[in-house]
């Protein structure tokens, strides 16, 4: 074939995609579809030339408004390094962000203090140690993710959450 009814992203042939925008032209209809953030190639390049069609590129919150949404979702402070763990691994994206938190908060790899702040469960740090992605700053006395640490996510299952892990 030519290409032209190639299976696009999530299943949905071009052809079709197209058929249900015409049929929904005079009806308000909103269709959203999302791209992770440095992709490059545009799975639906046709679209732009839709009528209506609106692109809305978002860029990647800061670290400053990550951390007062984790903070809000946890409902307290929290420590630095576990702020950074999320951080690092959501790029920015606040719904990785918040999951990543729930995540780590109901495997228990989040542990809340008694004045309500949390910190890195004693384990996951020791994993994090273990894997060299740590490293101790003798001016501020706190460790630290080594610069440029990025865990997939298989490996990141693996350091959270052990013993789901195993087969």
């Amino acid at each position: 074939t030519d290409g032209s009814d190639a299976v696009r992203p999530h299943g949905l042939p071009e052809a079709l995609t197209l058929a249900v925008s015409r049929a929904l032209a005079e009806t308000p209809t909103l269709l959203l579809c999302t791209q992770q953030a440095g992709t490059t190639t545009d799975p639906f390049p046709d679209w732009e030339h839709w009528p209506n069609y609106q692109a809305l590129t978002l860029a990647p919150l800061s670290s400053e408004t990550l951390t007062r949404i984790i903070e809000q979702q946890l409902d307290g402070p929290v420590h630095r390094l576990a702020l950074a763990l999320i951080q690092r691994q959501a790029q920015g994206n606040v719904f990785y962000a918040r999951e990543l938190a729930e995540a780590l908060r109901e495997g228990g790899q989040l542990i809340q203090n008694a004045d309500g702040s949390w910190q890195m469960a004693e384990r996951l740090w020791a994993r994090l140690q273990a894997q060299y992605l740590l490293t101790h700053d003798p001016h501020t006395d706190e460790w630290m993710l080594l610069p440029e640490t990025e865990l997939s996510a298989e490996a990141l299952a693996v350091l959270l959450f052990p013993d789901r892990s195993r087969t």
